[in-house]
């Protein structure tokens, strides 16, 4: 930083030496943005790549919701107010699990090449 400060010259993606007039034209906006850009690309991965991180991030997924269910049919309530709370919990999780494998069914239909 101080032989750039030293130095007074521009390097690249680092530092700038700013006229007046373009302090001027910026409004004497002194962001560094305005003068020095920084910007690097970012790399793209392949589609391959990317479908892969799909398919394993499914997988963690699927994975989780197994143990979730494994879980749940362990639950026991000890009052009858938890128990019709915890069948009520278990229907609406079955309707949720069905309605998502009926939209995971139709994606699959539709997406056949």
């Amino acid at each position: 930083i101080l032989s750039a400060y030293h130095d007074r010259k521009d390097i690249d993606k680092f530092a700038h030496v700013a006229r007046m007039q373009e302090l001027e034209e910026n409004e004497y906006n002194l962001n560094i943005p305005r003068y020095v850009d920084t910007f690097e690309p970012e790399e793209v991965p392949s589609l391959i790549e990317t479908m892969k991180a799909i398919e394993e991030i499914d997988q963690q997924i699927e994975e989780g919701r197994k143990r979730f269910l494994k879980q749940m049919k362990q639950l026991v309530a000890s009052t009858e107010e938890g128990d019709r709370e915890l069948k009520e919990a278990c229907k609406i999780l079955k309707n949720v699990i069905s309605k998502n494998y009926k939209k995971e069914m139709q994606a699959q239909l539709e997406f056949e090449l």
